[in-house]
C-alpha cells in the first residue's frame, strides 16, 4: 500500500496537535504540513503536495470554502487534493446555543404568564362591569349606547384573553420541545 501524505488546516492548536498525534501513529500515513489559517493552507497545499488535507471551515484570513474554490480553480496546482471537511462547531457551541434558546423559550414563558395574568384579570374587571352596567341598564340609569360600549369593552379584554392564552400554550410547546419535559398534561 503506498503512503498517503496528509495536510492539516486548522486555527485550533489542540486540534492540530491530536490530528498530528493520531497521523504519526498510522504507518501508510505521513504528515506532509499544518496550517493555522487560510492563507497559510494555500501555500501549504501548493508547496507541499498532499493527498488529502483535512480542512476546517472557519479560518482567519480566509475559510475553509474559500480555500476549496481557489485551489480548484488554481490551474497551476497540477496536483488537487482530497479534502475531508472539518468545524469548528463543537458540542459546546451547540450546548451553549441550545441553552439560550432554552433560557429564551423560558423567558417568554414567563412573560406570557404576566401577560395573560393582567388580561385575565382585565376581562374579568369588564365582566363584573358588564353586570353592574346591565342592572343600570334596566334600572334606567344608562341608555343602550353606554351598554353596547361595556360590551365591546367586554368583547375585547375577552378577545385579548384568548388570545394570550395561545400564546401562552405557543410558548410552552416550543419551551417543551426544546427541554422534552411535558408541562401540559394530555388530555
Amino acid at each position: 500500500m503506498s503512503n498517503i501524505n496528509v495536510a492539516i488546516a486548522d486555527d485550533n492548536e489542540r486540534i492540530r496537535q491530536n490530528l498530528q498525534e493520531i497521523i504519526s501513529k498510522e504507518k501508510d500515513m505521513t504528515l506532509v504540513g499544518s496550517a493555522s489559517d487560510g492563507l497559510d493552507t494555500l501555500s501549504m497545499i501548493r508547496t507541499s503536495h498532499p493527498d488529502v488535507v483535512l480542512l476546517d471551515i472557519i479560518m482567519p484570513k480566509m475559510d475553509g470554502l474559500k480555500v476549496l474554490e481557489e485551489i480548484n480553480k488554481d490551474e497551476s496546482c497540477l496536483k488537487k487534493p482530497a479534502f475531508i471537511i472539518l468545524t469548528a462547531l463543537g458540542q459546546e457551541e451547540v450546548m451553549e446555543e441550545r441553552r439560550l434558546k432554552v433560557l429564551e423559550a423560558y423567558n417568554n414563558v414567563t412573560a406570557q404568564l404576566a401577560t395573560i395574568k393582567a388580561k385575565a384579570e382585565n376581562a374579568a374587571l369588564y365582566n363584573a362591569q358588564m353586570k353592574i352596567s346591565e342592572n343600570n341598564f334596566i334600572q334606567g340609569k344608562i341608555d343602550i349606547i353606554s351598554l353596547s360600549l361595556e360590551r365591546a369593552r367586554r368583547s375585547g379584554a375577552v378577545t385579548s384573553y384568548a388570545e394570550a392564552r395561545v400564546s401562552l400554550h405557543n410558548a410552552i410547546i416550543l419551551l417543551e420541545m426544546l427541554t422534552n419535559v411535558k408541562i401540559i398534561k394530555g388530555k
